[in-house]
């Protein structure tokens, strides 16, 4: 199993061997997974017949929609012992968010707003690669300072996400705090549904100095503070599944 540290340490290794290095390192890495997608899955084996015994060049690749995949989903899993039914009945149960499904995926869903609810499974390097490409992300954004006063509140940090069942971000919470990534103490998961009286009361009464929530939300809290109806310092933001357009990302700068 390969750690998030190990994939930084690897990540920064070929970044320092220059921009040819890193174009390689990406033409393996995309012949890899597909040589992996071809072997182990009959959707993609049948999907990617007509292409080049390697590819290393993803607009090769015929456009997939969440629509077909679900479609076909026995096909499309990599993992025999993976089928639509036993994962739809592990979803039924909002109280397993977060626990492994047969012992060794983490099952997130979609809201199904499109018409098409998705079901997805993470093994734990893809749930490393995730958490890697994340703290890249943000690795301008932690200065010493931020970091220091991070570190100085305990990481205490809030989550304004869709609670209950296994949608995504709320999912990944659950899991990080089984995994001892997320105190249970130094974090809380707010419901997105709550009224906005409510999310102010609980925001000025636990005071984070991380917050994360959808753009949307974030950008009405920005009015309440305008309007001196919160009175929190956040150092550090996160805006996950929804980016804000030029107006709410100014009125979140200035506020917040």
């Amino acid at each position: 199993m390969t750690s998030t540290l190990a994939l930084i340490r690897d990540g920064r290794r070929t970044l320092r061997q220059g921009p040819d290095a890193l174009a390689h390192r990406q033409r393996e890495r995309l012949a890899a997974m597909i040589d992996f997608a071809r072997t182990h899955s009959p959707y993609y084996r049948e999907l990617y017949r007509t292409l080049p015994e390697r590819v290393e060049d993803p607009a090769l690749l015929p456009v997939t929609r969440k629509q077909n995949l679900m479609a076909r989903f026995d096909d499309w899993v990599t993992d025999p012992e993976v089928t639509i039914d036993r994962v739809r009945a592990f979803v039924a149960d909002p109280r397993r968010a977060g626990e492994r499904f047969l012992g060794r995926y983490l099952v997130t869903t979609t809201s199904g707003t499109t018409g098409h609810r998705g079901l997805f499974l993470l093994d734990d390097r893809a749930a490393a690669v995730v958490r890697a490409l994340s703290l890249r992300a943000v690795r301008h954004t932690l200065t010493p300072v931020v970091t220091a006063r991070l570190l100085a509140h305990r990481m205490r940090s809030a989550h304004i996400v869709a609670t209950g069942g296994h949608l995504a971000a709320y999912t990944v919470i659950v899991r990080s705090r089984a995994a001892g990534r997320l105190s249970a103490r130094g974090s809380r998961g707010l419901s997105v549904h709550s009224p906005l009286p409510e999310l102010v009361d609980q925001l000025n009464l636990y005071r984070p100095v991380f917050l994360a929530g959808y753009a949307t939300v974030i950008a009405l809290l920005a009015g309440e503070q305008e309007a001196g109806g919160i009175g929190i310092a956040p150092t550090t933001m996160s805006l996950p599944a929804q980016g804000p357009n030029d107006r709410p990302h100014r009125k979140i700068r200035s506020a917040l």
